[in-house]
């Protein structure tokens, strides 16, 4: 489902905004960026090896906040947005 680097691809995304914008969204600053970065990695990881909804929904939140950055940076969003929010609400509880 997800390649051997989900977040790579965010990151090649990322330097196609201008500086500015992504600064002002936390996105410029290696600290920011890293941390923003590694808590979808780090439930990514989790999620593979316990599984489970609780775990999958706070995956799923993770991104959302990472990619309100670099879409609110990049000056789209809408569609993004309601795709994610149907993603979430489609999921079963345990």
């Amino acid at each position: 489902m997800f390649s051997e680097a989900p977040f790579d691809d965010v990151m090649s995304e990322i330097n196609k905004v201008y500086d500015d914008k992504l600064d002002d969204h936390g996105l410029l600053k290696s600290i920011d960026l890293d941390f923003k970065l590694k808590v979808p990695e780090f439930l990514y990881e989790r999620f593979k090896l316990c599984g489970g909804t609780a775990l999958l929904k706070r995956l799923i939140d993770s991104i959302e906040s990472l990619l309100k950055s670099i879409i609110d940076a990049a000056g789209i969003g809408g569609a993004i947005y309601e795709l994610k929010d149907s993603l979430k609400m489609s999921i079963e509880e345990d």
